[in-house]
Order: structure tokens, then sequence, then C-alpha cells
């Protein structure tokens, strides 16, 4: 499979907006932003852990992300200890509206300025 980038907001122990390092659902986004992802769907998804893997959701794009938290969204998530990565993948599933990788897919991972995508 051909390796592509993603974008996601992530804090540096692993912990999601929406699940703990474990997988325990917390979703700490609700108490952070209070732009449109605040409100995605993020239940149990077995999709997110198919074989017993963990899936992450990330960004299709910049513009991607761009759709789902706003400037003051990303100034709260890294006020809030979150950073935001560009990480390239090789294990990766296109999902209806944001994509799912592994981490033992991630080829590099970098952390790049929200200015790149909020300006």
């Amino acid at each position: 499979m051909k390796t592509i980038k993603v974008y996601r907001m992530e804090s540096p122990i692993g912990q999601s907006l929406w699940y703990t390092p474990d997988g325990t659902y917390d979703p700490v986004i609700k108490k952070i932003i209070n732009g449109p992802a605040k409100d995605l769907p993020m239940d149990y998804d077995p999709e997110h852990w198919d074989q017993g893997i963990a899936w992450y959701s990330a960004g299709k794009t910049k513009e991607n992300l761009a759709e789902w938290f706003t400037k003051d969204d990303a100034i709260n998530l890294i006020n809030a200890g979150y950073k935001l990565y560009e990480i390239e993948v090789s294990e990766y599933k296109y999902m209806p509206h944001y994509i799912i990788f592994t981490k033992r897919g991630i080829i590099s991972q970098i952390e790049i300025p929200t200015t790149e995508i909020w300006k």
C-alpha cells in the first residue's frame, strides 16, 4: 500500500480526544473545545479495533482537519497540551469523513505549527 500523510491533534502521551491510550472512552474534547468536532459521534466502533489492533482517526488533509476544528479549538487544544502532527502512514483506511490508521503503520510523525492550517 502506498503511504499517505494525515493530520492529527494528539497529546504527547498518546491521549486522543475521545479515548485514553488503553482504549477507555474519555471524551476530553467536550471539556476543551466548543467547535464542530465536539459533537462528532466517536462512540465505540469495531472498525477502530479491527483484528484486535487499535486504529486512530485523523484528518485526510489539512483542509479536512480545519473542518473539524476552529482556530479557537486549536488554540485551546494546544493550551491543554495537545500537539498538531503530520503523520506519514502505510496502514490506513478511508472512512466517510476521516482516515483511520495504525501506530505500527507510522513511517514518520512530526509536529507542525497550527499556522499551517489555521491562519
